[in-house]
């Protein structure tokens, strides 16, 4: 449907969504910076609250905004999940294999406790494995 209408819908922004919705639910925040990571040579991307501006065009944080969650595209790669030291914020790893999503998701003591981190998990992947219901 959206080429018919020559929309294009990164699955990049879809997931980013579904994250930050995540996000804002158990941490009852209006606003985050969102920034999204794969493997490819694109770069980094930005967003700026992505479950609040249109799937097609999203909006991109300023530079000197703040990183509220990362959001780690692992797909066609043999890793599940990452965790570095240096990581600002929590991290939300997804690997599509193909029909099924691996999801993996990092964050330090101070940032939440493990209660909040597994509803947002859940909250992450019950979205993804039905996107149709929650973009609607």
């Amino acid at each position: 449907m959206s080429d018919e209408a020559n929309i294009h819908l990164d699955y990049h922004v879809i997931w980013a969504s579904f994250a930050a919705r995540a996000m804002q639910i158990v941490w009852n925040r209006q606003a985050l910076v969102l920034e999204l990571q794969d493997r490819s040579d694109r770069g980094l991307h930005r967003y700026s609250d992505p479950d609040q501006s249109r799937l097609s065009a999203p909006q991109f944080a300023t530079e000197d905004s703040a990183t509220t969650v990362l959001l780690r595209d692992l797909t066609g790669s043999p890793v599940v999940g990452l965790s570095f030291a240096a990581d600002t914020a929590p991290a939300l790893s997804v690997n599509d294999t193909g029909g099924n999503f691996e999801i993996g998701f990092s964050f330090r003591e101070m940032q939440m406790d493990a209660n909040n981190a597994l509803k947002i998990i859940t909250l992450f992947s019950e979205q993804l494995g039905n996107p149709l219901v929650h973009l609607v």
